[in-house]
């Protein structure tokens, strides 16, 4: 069985992000294993969204056995497991946030992974690419 090495963004701007995050990490081991490690959470700024509160930020990396969209689909389900309604997005309000930024050294969200941020949370994690 082949694995795939990823890394996840993972954001909240909602009162209770640090408790939201911790439930997302809860899943995540629990439907993917244990070969994942998490950077620290760091709360960062807004950038490019309508709602001026803060964001508590982290990255996960992982390694598993499942394709790009089998795992895209596995964190939505996550997602809204932990509340996350289509019309938050659009209300400015992002209650849980999970994207891959980074598929087997292949980048999907470039902006994302450029984020100061981002970029020191993978150099913590150790980078694949």
């Amino acid at each position: 069985m082949d694995t795939h090495t990823y890394y996840i963004g993972m954001g909240s701007n909602v009162a209770g992000a640090s408790a939201l995050l911790a439930c997302a990490r809860f899943w995540m081991c629990r439907l993917l294993g244990r070969d994942i490690r998490f950077s620290a959470p760091v709360n960062t700024e807004p950038v490019d969204f309508p709602w001026p509160a803060l964001f508590t930020n982290q990255v996960a990396m992982v390694v598993c056995a499942k394709e790009p969209a089998a795992l895209g689909a596995l964190l939505k389900r996550i997602e809204r497991l932990l509340g996350r309604l289509p019309q938050h997005k659009r209300q400015g309000v992002m209650r849980i946030d999970l994207d891959i930024l980074c598929a087997d050294g292949q980048v999907l969200r470039q902006a994302d992974w450029n984020r100061p941020d981002v970029v020191e949370a993978v150099r913590s994690l150790g980078r694949c690419l």
